[in-house]
């Protein structure tokens, strides 16, 4: 087993697992701590648009190469750290498991660069599955029961996408309960974009939770 482990071809997967166990610590310590220090990672996702409400019928909705990849991995669904913790603790796994079971077969194992790509290909069916699982599983503060008209007035800041006046975005924004809801938006007015970490005023709403929204002219309002 440590032989495995320690082979050169592993070096990439023992890299893999370390990280994952750094992280992994940091992120724990910073829940008991009450600090965010991957909060950053949330913003490095691609500026890409979501699925949107089916009762909204805009120009250029149609999901491109990106926003496919992050529909079908579920990303963008819990904290990009909890999503990137998952995918090098399963990367590390299925690379680990696959070389020490291919070396009892064979006698050999393939060189770091072969073994990773192919653990990566079976590492995103799982990425999926666990992404899935993370988010019924982690505790949120959205889609309370309250009224959707309670929004109109309220900061929101695009967390997913670019919002333009045909196109939307996902972002958030807190409710009067206290608690973090995730809209759709729109720009309330044509030729404007607003993109991720935007902070918006919520002025109308065009569908179903699908709201309009403007720039914000009043600093004092940010602090809601």
């Amino acid at each position: 087993m440590i032989e495995n482990l320690l082979a050169p071809e592993n070096g990439v997967f023992l890299v893999s697992l370390c990280l994952f166990l750094l992280i992994f610590v940091i992120q724990a310590v910073s829940v008991v701590v009450g600090m965010e220090p991957f909060g950053f990672l949330d913003s490095l996702l691609p500026d890409v648009d979501i699925d949107l409400d089916s009762d909204l019928n805009l120009a250029d909705t149609t999901p491109g190469f990106i926003d496919s990849v992050m529909s079908m991995l579920k990303l963008g669904r819990v904290p990009f750290v909890f999503t990137f913790i998952l995918f090098l603790f399963l990367f590390s796994v299925v690379g680990l498991y696959g070389q020490m079971a291919l070396f009892e077969l064979s006698g050999s194992r393939l060189h770091w660069f072969l073994a990773s790509g192919g653990a990566f290909v079976v590492t995103l069916p799982l990425l999926r599955f666990g992404n899935g699982i993370l988010e019924k599983v982690l505790p949120k503060d959205e889609t309370a029961a309250i009224s959707a008209s309670t929004f109109i007035g309220r900061m929101a800041t695009i967390v997913i996408g670019s919002a333009t006046h045909e196109r939307a975005a996902e972002a958030k924004v807190v409710g009067p309960d206290g608690k973090t809801h995730y809209v759709n938006v729109v720009a309330d007015n044509e030729g404007k974009v607003f993109t991720q970490g935007d902070h918006l005023l919520i002025v109308g709403r065009r569908t179903e939770g699908i709201f309009t929204v403007i720039e914000n002219k009043n600093p004092l309002l940010e602090e809601q």
